[in-house]
């Protein structure tokens, strides 16, 4: 058959029309996304699956959230979450077209490898999942639904019965009888001995010396220095037991310092709690918080083995959660004492409590007590050696020289002192009790052994060791907490048991036991007469005060004895 050319023309159009519409897809059914869990219930920690489905058009692409949670997860980066579940790793991705039954559709799958911590119930929050064409995106979601978290028991428990129930016995009186004979027999048993007693009283322990009030954040770096210094970061199991640690400080810190009962809150809970607190916390410091428990919750719950770098990014995050509370909460109160007026001070020795003394320049936690010292002994040996050095260069004062003449002139004289600088000794007196040591003093914490004077100066940064076995030197000094020398106490028992007047000189009577001098030997009889700058806080129950300077008054007073003698 023949035709003209513009015929033709419009023939073969009308082919390539018909082709293109051969090739075309049948009208797309849209995009859908559906999510589900691989269990119908889960436990609190337990590894689990959630599978995210996509179906869209051919001429799309899909994007779905968390790829990169294949190694990010185990490593402690638990940045994905889907609701109460968090995403340790991507299991599978997969795709495909549905064929000739839906042409011109496809489907992707991705299957997560989630856990929760949630309790009854986890929220599974929708899954976006974004769909892309020609520059064109669209965002959907799968439906949110909830999972119940079944109880943890233990697998040796299961198969426990309840209790049986009670069996009946027919009530005999022999029973009661014995009982009742044992406990005559215990009576007179008791009965004989108290009869018996030895009339000696047994000694009592000597006491403490009281320490200040340490403020929770302090103690809460200190402990996190020590977990730090102790933890084995070569070891690859550090991580359950270094973030059990961890966070059981932060709890402690957090129930101290606001009041919060962190110990028996979940992650959940505690980071809800933490926003509600009055007044608020700032927002980083809870961020830091709850990136602290995640991780840690993941490390004891889920097996995960964050690497030493997260461990220590972890530390920083609790330091830093520490300094934010800090310095939004209104400031603790010092623990420092008021300032005193010592005999010693007159000397130029100066004291813990003046303003601009030695607890102005440096933190009493950080020198006076145990755990410091184990903690950075260098530091607290350099302390203590700059402090010795100090006193080397002081000299007695006109009080110490009356006192150490009074000793001479009256038949039975104590001097009882909380200062441990020497200078009473060095003045000429021979009978001192020392309740608090002596700074001149050192010896070994292993083998006890005395340290010669001025050995306990640091060699820079190594700490001063015993030179017979090598352990730390520490000043013979009593620290907060350790008990007073029991002899020195014995001592000063004994002169208050005999004193006929006893003098309190340049103490705030704040400082027990020995701040309970003055009351004991005034209930023992003695007339008791204060010397100090100030009054101090037990004035009041004292037979006389008199204010100026020991170095003023006790030379006055010798003079007095003097013409008594």
């Amino acid at each position: 058959m023949f035709m003209s050319l513009p015929a033709l023309r419009v023939s073969c159009g009308a082919v390539l029309l018909l082709g293109l519409c051969l090739l075309m897809p049948a009208p797309a059914e849209g995009q859908r996304v559906w999510a589900f869990t691989g269990s119908d219930s889960v436990a609190v920690g337990e590894p689990f699956t959630l599978t995210v489905v996509a179906e869209y058009t051919m001429v799309m692409e899909a994007s779905f959230p968390a790829l990169d949670a294949a190694t990010d997860a185990r490593a402690g980066d638990v940045s994905h979450q889907f609701g109460d579940l968090e995403v340790l790793r991507v299991q599978n991705h997969s795709g495909g077209y549905f064929g000739t039954d839906r042409p011109g559709m496809r489907a992707d799958t991705v299957v997560y490898e989630v856990t929760t911590f949630a309790l009854d119930t986890a929220r599974v929050a929708p899954v976006p999942v974004t769909f892309s064409s020609a520059g064109a995106t669209a965002t959907q979601a799968s439906s949110s639904f909830l999972v119940p978290v079944r109880s943890v028991v233990q697998e040796e428990t299961a198969s426990l019965r309840g209790l049986a129930p009670l069996a009946e016995f027919p009530r005999g009186w022999g029973l009661y009888v014995l009982l009742a004979l044992l406990a005559l027999g215990v009576l007179a048993a008791g009965w004989y001995a108290w009869h018996r007693r030895p009339d000696e009283t047994p000694e009592p322990a000597p006491p403490t010396r009281a320490a200040p009030p340490v403020p929770p954040a302090a103690r809460t770096r200190r402990r996190l220095r020590r977990l730090q210094h102790t933890t084995d970061w070569s070891d690859p199991a550090y991580a359950k037991p270094f973030f059990t640690a961890l966070v059981a400080i932060l709890r402690l810190y957090l129930t101290r310092r606001v009041d919060l009962p962190a110990a028996e809150r979940t992650t959940t809970e505690l980071v809800q709690a933490c926003w509600a607190v009055d007044p608020p916390l700032p927002s980083t410091a809870v961020e830091a918080l709850q990136s602290v428990l995640r991780v840690a919750d993941l490390a004891k719950f889920a097996d995960a083995m964050p690497g030493p770098a997260a461990g220590q990014e972890a530390l920083q995050e609790a330091y830093a959660f520490i300094d934010a509370v800090e310095d939004t909460l209104p400031a603790l109160p010092s623990p420092a004492p008021p300032s005193e007026g010592g005999i010693s001070a007159e000397s130029g020795v100066p004291t813990f409590r003046d303003p601009g003394g030695l607890w102005e320049e440096f933190s009493p936690q950080e020198l006076a007590n145990v755990d410091a010292f184990l903690d950075n002994p260098t530091l607290v040996q350099s302390w203590y050696a700059h402090r010795h050095a100090v006193i080397a260069e002081v000299e007695p004062n006109p009080g110490h020289y009356a006192l150490a003449e009074m000793e001479r002139l009256v038949d039975d004289f104590t001097v009882v002192t909380q200062n441990v600088d020497g200078l009473h000794q060095q003045a000429g007196s021979n009978h001192v009790a020392e309740l608090h040591g002596n700074i001149r003093r050192a010896y070994c914490i292993d083998c006890e052994a005395p340290a010669p004077e001025g050995a306990l100066a640091p060699d820079g940064d190594d700490s001063a060791r015993c030179p017979t076995c090598g352990g730390l030197l520490r000043p013979d000094v009593v620290w907060f907490g350790e008990m007073l020398p029991r002899e020195e106490v014995k001592r000063a028992e004994q002169a208050l048991q005999r004193a006929d007047v006893c003098l309190s000189i340049g103490t705030s009577a704040l400082v027990y036991p020995a701040a309970a001098i003055p009351q004991q030997a005034r209930a023992g009889g003695a007339y008791v007469a204060e010397i100090n700058i100030e009054p101090s806080a037990i004035a009041d129950q004292l037979d006389e005060t008199v204010i100026g300077k020991a170095g003023e008054v006790l030379p006055a007073l010798l003079d007095a004895v003097r013409a008594l003698a």
